[in-house]
């Protein structure tokens, strides 16, 4: 973390009265949680804020304090823009086309992030980009209230799956320890954001599991309108099939390809050995980590973009 960023940054904070906080789209918890927590402890030191995102807050992150204060755009009046969690400037998706000059202080864990900002505060080393942020709010001596302690924390917690991804650290779990400790409930994220299913994505499930192909040392299945259209479930996402199929003993990558609704291909990735990712993401224009990746592919069709991902995934396994 260095100094002078980080005190240029302060002092961009410190000057502003409206600070915009933008997320990705797509949000997961971490997204939500970082935009969420950072937002709620600004406010508590007099700024005005508003968290932005082009997609709406998942079901699964209602329970969050304040999630109803997304908006969709940028605010006119905004003084200061600050994105977290997206790895580059694309993935707010049509909120950049409302931005007037460059984005001021972007703040991210991912090691695939290309610096778009003025001011770049971006740590591969923390586990989530809500841990990276209770850092900063501490090295800023700004208060973390319990509201923003449990949004912080759901983004900690997702991120990690539980604590169970390879770049959790002793201080990842630290830092939880202290968002526990400022009131946030671990036992209560854990049951909402973790393990809590509608019964719309259950029905996905059941649809998408009964086609699941494990080969060359990938789980992967398709998600089509038709599934979409026979379980009811209408969000972007994958209902977390992916980690479902990350599960699989003896895979190297678990991987799930969804077709969405304008000719556009959605992409998750995870890892389970030492295959990274990101870089097949990367290639995609997507990013991530080493063991967790996604992508979005446009105008292309879903048979087509099986076939070119699959083949990228099997040349990353076989290139270790």
């Amino acid at each position: 973390m260095s100094n002078a960023l980080l005190s240029q940054a302060q002092t961009l904070l410190d000057s502003a009265e409206h600070i915009a906080i933008i997320t990705h789209i797509s949000p997961d918890g971490d997204a939500i949680g970082s935009a969420l927590g950072f937002a709620l402890a600004l406010r508590d030191t007099g700024k005005t804020v508003t968290p932005v995102c082009g997609d709406k807050v998942p079901n699964a992150f209602h329970y969050l304090n304040g999630y109803k204060s997304f908006e969709r755009n940028i605010p006119l009046d905004a003084d200061i823009v600050v994105t977290v969690d997206a790895a580059s400037l694309d993935r707010i998706g049509n909120v950049a086309s409302s931005l007037e000059g460059q984005v001021h202080i972007n703040i991210d864990h991912h090691i695939s992030n290309t610096n778009f900002a003025e001011i770049n505060l971006v740590s591969a080393t923390a586990a989530s980009t809500a841990e990276y942020l209770v850092e900063i709010l501490d090295t800023f001596e700004i208060p973390i209230s319990a509201k923003a302690a449990r949004a912080l924390l759901t983004g900690i917690v997702t991120d990690t799956q539980g604590f169970r991804t390879s770049n959790t650290t002793p201080s990842t779990v630290d830092l939880a320890r202290s968002l526990m400790e400022r009131g946030a409930n671990i036992h209560e994220i854990s049951e909402l954001a973790l393990h809590r299913r509608s019964l719309a994505a259950v029905n996905l499930w059941g649809q998408v599991l009964q086609k699941v192909t494990v080969e060359d040392g990938i789980a992967w299945a398709t998600i089509d309108l038709q599934d979409k259209q026979a379980s009811g479930y209408t969000a972007r996402g994958d209902a977390d099939i992916v980690q479902v199929l990350s599960s699989i003993e003896g895979i190297e990558v678990a991987l799930v390809i969804i077709e969405g609704t304008n000719r556009d291909v959605k992409i998750s990735w995870r890892a389970t050995g030492n295959v990274d990712v990101s870089a097949v993401a990367s290639e995609f224009g997507g990013g991530g980590h080493r063991a967790a990746a996604g992508a979005r592919i446009s105008n292309i069709k879903l048979a087509e973009a099986t076939q070119a991902i699959l083949a990228a995934t099997k040349q990353a396994i076989n290139a270790r």
